[in-house]
């Protein structure tokens, strides 16, 4: 009689063990599943900011060749008023 206690109680430990292995399984799955979906925000975060670095990139550019025209034309302008201011005097 205890051996049938023991064996059952074997039994049922197998059971459980099984029932815990299985909802590992299934815990696992669902991690997995998160998994693939942070890394495909991560991969879409990251090619955003690529764009976004670009953008940037252009403004500064476009910001630099701004600053290029402004001085050449500040200099021409100085330029011509000093060369008119010469041919008064």
């Amino acid at each position: 009689m205890q051996y049938k206690l023991l064996n059952n109680a074997g039994g049922s430990e197998v059971a459980h063990s099984n029932s815990m292995e299985s909802t590992f399984k299934e815990l696992l799955v669902l991690c997995r599943g998160d998994l693939t979906e942070i890394t495909n925000r991560l991969n879409q975060i990251a090619q955003s900011e690529a764009g976004e670095d670009n953008l940037r990139k252009e403004i500064i550019d476009q910001g630099r060749k701004m600053n290029e025209l402004r001085e050449d034309h500040e200099r021409q302008v100085y330029e011509l008023t000093r060369s008119h201011n010469d041919r008064i005097q």
